[in-house]
């Protein structure tokens, strides 16, 4: 509105109309009056509240915008307090921000759904590790299962690895016996690049179609101790919104030489 009134102001001064009158001149000598004291006035302030802390924020001349920040505030419910200008528009953008105990972490889905499951090596087959204590030097199978109900396109899925565990390429003719390369399928070839990291692998798809994925990677057992395994997460590279992630869970290995002198 005063990016066009200042538009035909000029436009009139500068011949835009033939002739202007007396009380036309006065009017449009007024107008540009207060629009100068308007932009030089403050445009106004508001006062954000959570629980007992609050915040005011102030908006001075020619002022676009203003934030702050309220610490660890205490309270579920956010009051706006505007002290504003009349006919001056205003809006509002809280962003909560939060640090999650990830040893508390529980599950959760929007577009997609992912469980996280590990297996230890016993007899050439992969065992479910509640079914067989661990023991240091043993390998285990870590396996994220993600489900789809439509196809999806550029796909990133990360794991947390328990303190304990160590991932292996058992791509590598190193690594491993012959036994070993007998059960070292690596699931979907929809997450062809892998990056094995040592704390949080991750495996990329470029496209993946609606269904059940199950994508596999190995470890190596380390040291003993009780481990907490943080949550795997799956989600669209470029997009918020469809995300998910597994429970926090803990991985046990036994101290083996407190169980020999138990005995």
């Amino acid at each position: 509105m005063r990016r066009s009134l200042v538009r035909g102001l000029s436009d009139l001064y500068a011949g835009g109309s033939e002739a202007v009158d007396t009380q036309t001149g006065a009017g449009c000598l007024m107008a540009i009056r207060d629009l100068a004291k308007s932009s030089a006035e403050d445009a106004g302030s508001a006062r954000f509240g959570i629980g007992a802390q609050s915040l005011m924020l102030h908006l001075a001349a020619r002022q676009r915008q203003d934030q702050g920040t309220i610490e660890s505030p205490a309270g579920t419910q956010l009051r706006i307090e505007p002290e504003l200008r009349a006919n001056e528009p205003a809006s509002y953008v809280a962003e909560f921000r939060y640090s999650e105990d990830a040893r508390i972490a529980r599950a959760s889905a929007v577009g997609l759904a992912i469980d996280r499951r590990y297996e230890v090596l016993r007899d050439g087959a992969w065992v479910p590790v509640a079914q067989s204590a661990l023991r240091e030097g043993d390998w285990i199978r870590i396996t994220l299962v993600v489900d789809s109900g439509a196809a999806r396109h550029f796909v990133a899925l990360t794991d947390s690895v328990p303190g304990g565990l160590r991932p292996t390429d058992l791509s590598l003719s190193a690594v491993g016996g012959l036994d070993l390369h007998k059960v070292d399928d690596v699931g979907s070839g929809y997450f062809a690049t892998r990056h094995l990291d040592a704390r949080n692998p991750k495996f990329y798809a470029e496209y993946l179609p609606a269904g059940r994925h199950e994508v596999h990677y190995f470890a190596l057992v380390g040291n003993s101790g009780d481990y907490l395994a943080a949550p795997a997460v799956v989600e669209l590279m470029y997009g918020k919104a469809t995300r998910a992630r597994t429970a926090a869970m803990r991985l046990v290995v036994p101290d083996q030489a407190k169980g020999h002198s138990g005995n």
